[in-house]
């Protein structure tokens, strides 16, 4: 009974520092060398190849943004020409935070709101493209758990042939 209450201790010690882990980690992330396709007047370009965030790709118009996009070759594409509405694409299904940023710093660049194209969108049923993710945590946990369960089981009957092939007959 001791051997059971340190594993569970021992398992809510780690369940609880990789969720420590995760939050400090993604709670004030910040953006560095978002590669982006950038179709722009020279000025707007220089101004968005000073910032920090942004790896800025030039590029004629919408259609090769589009294409980089789509491509994956970049997170997302500017388009911020003097003729038509101000555009920024992205893939939607790579994950929002990197489409926040490109559209704070496309606004501002640009003096106006954004029409956002989402190329590759996610899922309706998961905006936040996050299922996997969480699928991959749990079956690794999952797992683990098992796994200790069925060494104990094993250990706990050595000395007992017939469990054994059981347990192997099952596992297979």
């Amino acid at each position: 009974m001791r051997k059971v209450m340190l594993a569970m201790i021992g398992l809510t010690a780690v369940i609880v520092a990789v969720f420590c882990s995760y939050s400090s980690a993604f709670g004030k992330p910040a953006a560095h060398h978002i590669p982006v396709a950038v179709a722009a007047s020279p000025a707007v370009l220089a101004a968005l190849e000073t910032s920090p965030a942004l790896r800025v790709y030039r590029v004629r118009d919408l259609a090769a943004a589009r294409s980089m996009v789509e491509d994956r070759a970049v997170y997302g594409g500017l388009v911020l020409l003097r003729t038509g509405r101000p555009t920024l694409v992205v893939a939607g299904g790579g994950g929002h935070a990197v489409e926040a940023v490109l559209v704070q710093l496309g606004q501002q660049a640009g003096g106006t709101a954004l029409n956002t194209v989402d190329v590759a969108p996610t899922s309706p049923g998961d905006p936040n493209g996050l299922v996997e993710f969480y699928c991959v945590v749990f079956l690794g946990i999952g797992a683990a758990v098992v796994a200790t369960t069925l060494a104990r089981i094993l250990r706990a009957s050595r000395h007992r042939p017939a469990m054994i092939r059981a347990a192997a007959l099952a596992s297979t």
